[in-house]
């Protein structure tokens, strides 16, 4: 494994649950020009006072809260004193890195990747930098007459041609023209939607956000830059990116605007991925407990206000660890996968379950029910997770049974805090965990 890491061309630190460094890839060695191990040392000892105190921040969350973030290379461009391997030595490279947190049993560790932005960067600043140079190639075309048969010729080719979607329209938004790409991706007919305006071809829902967006930017002749989808029946939705700046008559007067389109569906894909993956966990589909909290959060917020209730129930599977030695991880995964599912299916659409860790679940049941409704509501669940699982193993016909220990906390009555409520649900959980080994021993 050292050795694929080091093939590898993003940079990777790995700290262990005291924050040193147990690994720093070549990739990073190289271009922070370390000259000496930083193996033991902390980020702060192996990079000194040029590292961003965000990042620090960002893996002290990670280890002590198994909390995973990114810092953006848009907010954040060069969190780390690294530099490009040729090129000025004081100009440091713009960087993304992910901040992720990762459990080893009972110790955990944050894992850091660094990728260079530099190259996205230079292309993004040439598409904008294309896309500027039509804007000012068809405001010169305008105000050009002696020349205006042969400039408009060259930039009807340069839009067709074009990889973006390209539209004219005058100050109120109605389309004087557009190219066969724009015209695609706004899943228009053709020459015949000239006049309308270029929204109509939008849902209601992306027209109406728009358009006080495009009278701010008309009444200001300023640029206006926007991320919107659209959706047309039997076809997959697709998220555009408008640019659209003012065309100026001899007077300098704004009389239309020149847009450009980018279909970037993939890169919102991208990012709802990364979001996903950020907030979910990989083997259940659950919300993991970051995602967890965050809603607990949200939730307590809305029940001050509200004066309303919630409840926290904490949850942890009683046999499962030696059904998981006997087994095996796949057999335990099964049971995991299972729980998961039953979970889901008892609880309510509004309500949550998510997976913190191990066997470890949690649920946030919004306007908590009464004492006795909750207490239904906990055994159809202790019965439901208590139901025979079938195994995946190479016996026929292995069925297993876990149990659970459950811990409930109320708001407002067992904390008005979600640190408090989560500790008040982790105690009790546990009391009956314990109570029940005496009983049962």
């Amino acid at each position: 494994m050292h050795h694929a890491l080091e093939a590898l061309e993003l940079g990777i630190i790995v700290l262990d649950s005291l924050g040193r460094i147990e690994l720093c890839n070549r990739w990073v060695c190289e271009r922070a020009r370390l000259s000496t191990s930083v193996v033991g040392l902390d980020l702060a000892e192996a990079f000194g006072t040029a590292i961003d105190p965000r990042l620090l921040q960002a893996s002290v969350e990670a280890l002590a809260r198994g909390r995973s973030s990114r810092l953006s290379h848009a907010f954040h461009p060069m969190p780390l004193p690294l530099f490009p391997l040729r090129g000025p030595a004081a100009e440091r490279i713009h960087q993304a890195v992910d901040v992720l947190a990762v459990s080893r049993g009972e110790n955990r560790q944050c894992v850091l990747q660094i990728r260079d932005m530099s190259e996205t960067l230079r292309r993004e600043s040439m598409l904008k930098q294309q896309s500027l140079q039509l804007a000012e190639e068809l405001a010169r075309l305008r105000q050009t007459q002696d020349e205006l048969a042969r400039q408009s010729l060259r930039f009807k080719e340069m839009a067709r041609l074009a990889p973006v979607g390209l539209f004219e329209t005058d100050m109120q938004g109605r389309l004087t023209y557009c190219n066969d790409r724009g015209l695609e991706m706004l899943g228009l007919d053709g020459p015949q939607d000239l006049g309308r305006n270029w929204t109509s071809a939008l849902s209601a829902a992306a027209a109406d956000a728009l358009h006080q967006r495009w009278i701010a930017a008309t009444e200001s002749a300023t640029r206006l830059n926007e991320e919107f989808h659209i959706a047309r029946q039997g076809q997959e939705e697709r998220w555009l990116r408008l640019e659209a700046g003012p065309i100026r008559d001899s007077a300098q007067a704004p009389v239309g605007f020149i847009c450009t389109l980018m279909d970037v569906t993939d890169l919102q894909q991208r990012a709802q991925h990364h979001e996903y993956r950020a907030n979910h966990d990989p083997l259940t589909g659950l919300p993991n407990r970051a995602r967890f909290e965050q809603r607990l959060h949200a939730a307590l917020a809305g029940a001050q206000r509200l004066d309303s209730h919630l409840a926290v129930v904490y949850l942890d599977l009683d046999g499962f660890k030696l059904i998981n030695d006997q087994y095996g991880h796949a057999a335990g995964d099964v049971i995991l996968q299972t729980v998961a599912s039953r979970l889901r299916k008892h609880l309510r659409g509004d309500d949550m379950v998510a997976r913190l860790g191990g066997d470890e679940f949690a649920l946030l049941l919004l306007e908590a029910p009464q004492e006795q409704d909750l207490d239904y509501l906990l055994d159809k669940l202790s019965k439901a997770i208590n139901m025979p699982i079938s195994l995946p193993t190479t016996e026929a016909n292995v069925r297993v049974h876990v149990g659970c220990s459950m811990g409930r906390a109320l708001f407002p009555e067992h904390g008005q805090t979600l640190e408090d409520l989560l500790a008040h649900a982790d105690r009790a959980m546990y009391e009956q965990k314990s109570s029940r080994k005496r009983t049962e021993g």
